[in-house]
């Protein structure tokens, strides 16, 4: 083996070099499952206070807000992994904020407040699942 030559690797169907890839199949389908929980989600909150109950507008902006704000993030990293692990993050910190939010708004209507803090587990772990998928090149 000569020390001023380059071995040559072949490359994988496609053209690139073998362990260049940020992400194996699996890592992708995690984020990707993820990420598809926390748009649903994000949809679900814009439409609940309307389908649950018509009751307090704090509740009803809270829910909005938090559902547009779940469905950008989460579709960012189901689109565009590399990188976004943080995005990840933030959508946990939105479960973490939906579980709390019906106290500290002072919801008053049961089934708003089971969904709230329901979902809100829900979108935490949804969340802390694909942020734990990083990419080896950070």
């Amino acid at each position: 083996m000569n020390p001023g030559v380059k071995q040559v690797r072949p490359l994988q169907p496609g053209g690139k070099e073998p362990g260049t890839e940020p992400y194996s199949e699996e890592d992708l389908r995690q984020i990707h499952i993820a990420s598809g929980i926390n748009i649903l989600a994000g949809i679900w909150l814009i439409a609940a206070p309307f389908i649950l109950c018509h009751g307090q507008p704090v509740i009803r902006w809270n829910d909005t807000i938090a559902g547009l704000f779940l469905i950008v993030m989460a579709s960012l990293r189901y689109t565009h992994p590399l990188h976004r692990f943080w995005m990840s993050w933030l959508n946990a910190f939105v479960g973490l904020w939906l579980t709390a939010s019906p106290f500290i708004l002072q919801c008053h209507h049961v089934a708003l407040n089971v969904n709230d803090t329901t979902l809100g587990f829900v979108v935490f772990v949804a969340g802390a699942v694909s942020a734990s998928v990083r990419s080896w090149n950070r």
